[in-house]
C-alpha cells in the first residue's frame, strides 16, 4: 500500500510491468494476508486443547484486552484442526481487535463465504469495517453485498446496517447519497445505546469527508478565487470541529483518535498551504514582504492548532490507556517531529499562470 529499472531489461521488463498491472486493474480484488497459525508445543501436541474451555478463556481473554493470548490459544485450536464457525469469528475479532486487520479479513471471509452459520451475516458486516481500516474501500463495498437487504431485523442491526452502506457509498463517490443516509440514521439511532461503534464510525466518515473537501482548496488557484476557497475552508475546518465534539461525546477511544489525528492534520495542510499561497498581483518588493510575513504569522497559528489537536488526542490516549492503538503511535510521531511550532517555508510555490 505503501527503484527505477535496469536499463538491461528492456521492453520485456516494461511488458511485465504493464501486463501486471493489466490484471490487477481487472480483478479488482483484495486479497487478504493468510493466517498462519501458532504452531503448539509439544506437551500440547500430545494431547488436544478442550474446544469449549479453550474458547472460553480465550473469549475471556480478548474481553480483558490480552489480544495475544488469546490469538494464541485460539490459534492452537486451529492447528489442531478445529475450524467451527464460532472459533474462526473469534479469533478473527481477537486479530481484529490486535489492529492484524489484514488476517481479520481471511478469516471473516472464511464465514462469510462458506455454508449458512448464525455468525455469516456478521462476519460480512465486520470483514467490511476492517477493509475500511486498509483503506480497501470497494472491497469493503463488495463484501457489504453479502448481507441480506432485506428479511427479520432487529432494530439496532438495521441501523448498523444503515450506517455501514451510508459509509460505503459515502466512500466510494456516492457522497450525496451516503451523506444522507448517514444523518437520517443517525438521527433515528440517537437513543439506541447498541450501535455506539457505529455511530462513531458513522460521524468519523462524515468528518473524513468534510476534511477531504477542505484540504481539496489548496490557495494555488487565480487570485480572485483565493479569498473565497480560503474563506470555505474555514468553514469546512468548524465543519469537521463539530463532528469531533459528537465523537468525543460517543466517547469511542478508537475515533476519538482518529478524529484528533485528522484534524490536526488538516491544519498543518492549511498551514502549509497558506504559507506558500501565491502573491496577489501588482504589489512592489516592499510590499511582498509584508504579505509573505503577515501569511506567515496566520500559518504558524494554524500550525499551533494542529499541535494543540495532535496534544488532546494524545492526552485522550493516555487517560484512556490506549497509547498501543496505531493512531495514538501517529499523534506521538507527529508531536515528536514537530519539536514544537516552526516557522512555515516562506518560499511560495509558482502561482498558476
Amino acid at each position: 500500500m505503501e527503484g527505477g529499472p535496469d536499463s538491461s531489461h528492456g521492453q520485456g521488463g516494461a511488458l511485465f510491468i504493464w501486463a501486471a498491472v493489466f490484471f490487477l486493474g481487472c480483478t479488482g480484488r483484495y486479497q487478504p494476508e493468510a493466517f498462519q497459525p501458532a504452531l503448539p508445543s509439544q506437551e500440547q501436541a500430545l494431547a488436544s486443547l478442550p474446544l469449549e474451555e479453550t474458547l472460553q478463556a480465550a473469549v475471556r481473554a480478548r474481553e480483558r484486552g490480552d489480544f495475544g493470548e488469546a490469538i494464541e490459544l485460539l490459534s492452537i485450536l486451529r492447528s489442531q484442526g478445529q475450524t467451527t464457525p464460532e472459533l474462526t469469528y473469534q479469533l478473527a475479532i481477537a486479530l481484529e481487535e490486535a489492529q492484524l486487520y489484514s488476517q481479520s479479513v481471511g478469516l471473516y471471509r472464511e464465514i462469510s463465504r462458506g455454508p449458512p452459520s448464525p455468525r455469516k451475516t456478521d462476519a460480512a458486516f465486520r470483514e467490511a469495517l476492517c477493509l475500511w481500516q486498509l483503506g480497501e474501500d470497494r472491497a469493503a463495498a463488495r463484501s457489504l453485498r453479502h448481507i441480506p437487504q432485506s428479511g427479520e431485523w432487529e432494530l439496532s442491526d438495521r441501523y448498523k446496517l444503515d450506517l455501514a452502506l451510508g459509509v460505503s457509498w459515502l466512500r466510494t463517490g456516492k457522497s450525496r447519497r451516503g451523506q444522507k443516509r448517514i444523518i437520517v440514521t443517525l438521527s433515528a439511532a440517537e437513543g439506541s445505546s447498541r450501535v455506539g461503534f457505529m455511530r462513531a464510525l458513522a460521524v468519523h466518515a462524515l468528518m473524513e469527508h468534510t476534511l477531504t473537501k477542505a484540504v481539496s482548496l489548496d490557495l494555488q488557484v487565480r487570485e480572485k478565487h483565493q479569498f473565497r476557497d480560503l474563506q470555505q475552508r474555514v468553514v469546512l475546518l468548524q465543519e469537521a470541529e463539530d463532528l469531533l465534539r459528537r465523537l468525543m461525546v460517543l466517547g469511542e477511544i478508537h475515533w476519538m483518535l482518529e478524529g484528533w489525528l485528522a484534524l490536526g492534520d488538516a491544519y498543518m495542510a492549511f498551514a502549509e498551504d497558506l504559507s506558500q499561497a501565491p502573491y496577489p498581483k501588482g504589489l512592489t518588493t516592499e510590499q511582498k514582504t509584508h504579505y509573505r510575513s503577515g501569511l506567515s504569522d496566520q500559518a504558524l497559528a494554524l500550525q499551533r492548532k494542529g499541535l494543540l489537536a495532535y496534544d488532546r488526542g494524545l492526552e485522550v490516549a493516555i487517560r484512556a490507556g490506549r497509547q498501543d492503538l496505531h493512531s495514538a503511535k501517529s499523534l506521538q510521531s507527529r508531536l515528536s517531529e514537530s519539536m514544537g511550532p516552526r516557522e512555515p517555508n516562506p518560499k511560495p510555490r509558482t502561482p498558476p499562470q
